[in-house]
């Protein structure tokens, strides 16, 4: 009894007091009432831009991803932090995968679009046959003077086009990540899924 009384008021001494200490001196004592648990929607948005605040700071103590940053400032984004926290709160974006060029054979082009608030890092490209078995996995690279435009070169042969799933992933800095897939058909060189006409 007497230890579930002294748990009672830890607990209530918890909930009543906000931050009692920083960088181990007393600094703050602040009294609040007892607060509702933020609903899980709320809860995970909070959770993220708290992650997003951490990735910041830190890529402000490192010159080298501070200076990448500072290029991103413009009258909306007035610091490189702003830039940063940003660009961890957005993911990036596949919009199409062109694979009209693909007939299964080495050196055939796969061509991608992959845009970010910021910068987009890397293009993962994953290729599976109709059974789910990886063909081959590699980088796809930005196409010079087209910054959103990636390609990846094939490096294996593929007897069975039709069931052949193209995976496109699309990662920024701060780790984000986005996949579109594409499902070669038949007569996939005439199809344009994904494709702005």
């Amino acid at each position: 009894m007497k230890n579930n009384i002294v748990y009672a008021l830890l607990l209530w001494i918890k909930c009543k007091i906000l931050e009692l200490c920083r960088c181990g001196k007393v600094c703050v004592l602040r009294l609040i009432g007892m607060k509702k648990p933020l609903p899980i929607g709320q809860q995970l948005g909070v959770n993220r831009f708290r992650n997003a605040t951490h990735y910041a700071k830190a890529q402000m103590c490192d010159r080298e991803m501070k200076s990448v940053y500072q290029r991103g400032v413009n009258d909306k984004k007035r610091s490189a932090y702003v830039v940063a926290v940003t660009d961890a709160l957005n993911a990036p974006d596949v919009s199409w995968i062109d694979a009209n060029h693909y007939r299964g054979e080495v050196g055939d082009i796969i061509s991608i679009k992959a845009t970010d608030d910021f910068l987009v890092a890397h293009v993962k490209v994953l290729i599976t046959n109709s059974n789910g078995h990886e063909l081959e996995c590699g980088e796809a690279v930005v196409r010079k003077h087209v910054p959103h435009v990636w390609t990846y070169t094939a490096r294996k042969t593929n007897q069975k086009l039709t069931g052949t799933t193209i995976s496109v992933t699309a990662i920024d800095l701060p780790g984000n990540r986005s996949t579109l897939q594409k499902v070669l058909s038949l007569n996939h060189q005439s199809d344009s899924y994904g494709i702005p006409k």
